[in-house]
């Protein structure tokens, strides 16, 4: 570095003036000039989060800022890994849009299509190979409800953020009666990969009902006929296995009249690179839907079993007395007599009790739906021309993935279903 002469520095500390800073030459390099990186390396910087590679020139080729980090074993980023082999997703778009909706929300998980109050939002979508439909942001803010198009086969819904996800409004992706949500198993669908134990029949008299979709637990027996045997509930649905959602009861099958079980509660994966936050009125229902009761003299269809809400993100915050996280299953319905119908099963809802079973004149009452376990089962006929009340499906499965292994509501907010905890799974990138 080339400094003032020996006489000017003289003439300045005589003069008693300040001594000048340093002067660079005019062909000398910039002080803070980045110095050329090593040739031939690969180089993840801890301190920065920074991964470079030089070529033998000693010229950058490739340089990123590492989602989470540096990876301790090698010299490479960390980034999440989440579930139902959805990384590559991220991998697949460079720069996605922010999705900050103040208004409502509509998704068509058949379609991949984002609207909000009416006009559609352009967001990279994918149908992954397990049958999810797959959303991918930069930052995502629902202040709003987001709601959902239920159609016949509409797969399970995920949404990747790069950064982080707000929910402030109701995301409802729960079943409503016979009508599933998207990934959840329609009533007597032929194509579901839930156990199926419909019952038909030639004779309206002394039915069985008919058994709750399975879950986390299995679905509530359904209720016996008159000196009877119970009607089978549905199988244990372990998280991972089949559809991305709840089963469906049990239907009773007749030319006239047919008894509709409940259908599944949806399904809904949040992945976030760096933190996903429910607060205000933010609540997440993938709830079962309620066995159907008919005209008269017939038994109680299943209820629906509660679906799947799975969160990854290094945080994860659930935060106020209105936040709620519901995988309720539905109630089974009640048995009708000879002159008058039974109730319809309650669907899950988001409240803290569990979904009521459905009214009977003939004490084959539905049984209530899952509520951290398997239904309830249904209530038994009392006299030869009685029949059983449906049973109640099981509540599903709410999964959460975090930095530190746990997840604890806070300050009101409240879980209705059985709760998995666990480690955010981690991938090494590039």
């Amino acid at each position: 570095m080339w400094r003032l002469g020996l006489s000017a520095a003289l003439l300045t500390s005589a003069c008693q003036f300040e001594r000048p800073g340093d002067i660079l030459a005019i062909d000398a390099p910039p002080v803070d000039a980045p110095p050329p990186c090593t040739p031939s390396t690969t180089v993840c910087d801890d301190a920065q989060g920074v991964y470079t590679e030089c070529d033998a020139g000693g010229s950058v080729v490739r340089q990123l800022t590492c989602p989470l980090g540096c990876a301790t074993d090698t010299e490479q980023c960390l980034d999440i890994d989440p579930h139902n082999g959805l990384a590559m997703y991220l991998d697949m778009v460079a720069a996605p849009p922010d999705l900050l909706a103040t208004g409502p929300i509509v998704i068509d998980s058949t379609n991949g299509t984002i609207a909000e109050a009416g006009i559609a939002r352009s967001v990279p979508t994918f149908l992954s190979p397990l049958g999810l439909r797959v959303f991918v942001v930069n930052d995502l803010r629902a202040a709003s409800t987001v709601d959902v198009v239920r159609a016949p086969g509409a797969p399970g819904i995920a949404v990747l953020a790069f950064g982080t996800i707000i929910i402030e409004g109701v995301v409802d992706v729960s079943a409503n009666g016979d009508v599933a949500g998207p990934g959840g198993a329609a009533p007597a669908s032929s194509d579901s990969d839930c156990t199926m134990f419909d019952f038909f029949s030639p004779s309206p008299q002394g039915i069985q009902g008919l058994g709750g979709g399975g879950g986390y637990a299995l679905g509530g027996a359904g209720g016996s006929a008159f000196a009877g045997t119970v009607g089978p509930p549905g199988p244990v649905h372990p998280l991972g296995t089949g559809n991305f959602g709840g089963c469906a009861g049990g239907t009773y099958f007749e030319s006239n009249p047919t008894v509709i079980g409940g259908a599944g509660g949806g399904g809904l994966q949040l992945v976030s690179r760096r933190s996903i936050t429910l607060t205000a009125g933010a609540a997440l229902d993938a709830s079962g839907g309620g066995g159907h009761s008919t005209l008269a003299n017939r038994p109680g269809a299943g209820g629906g079993a509660g679906g799947v809400l799975l969160l990854e993100a290094p945080t994860i915050t659930l935060d106020g007395p209105r936040v709620v996280l519901s995988v309720k299953g539905g109630g089974g319905g009640g048995a009708g007599n000879a002159t008058l119908r039974g109730g319809n099963g309650g669907d899950g809802g988001t409240d803290a009790m569990p979904a009521a079973g459905g009214w009977t004149p003939a004490t084959g009452g539905g049984g209530t739906g899952g509520l951290t376990g398997g239904g309830e089962g249904g209530l038994t006929g009392l006299a030869s021309e009685h029949h059983g009340g449906g049973g109640g499906g099981s509540a599903g499965f709410i999964a959460t993935f975090s930095a530190s292994g746990t997840t604890a509501p806070t300050n009101g907010a409240a879980l209705r279903g059985p709760h998995i905890d666990g480690r955010l799974g981690t991938r090494h990138v590039p």
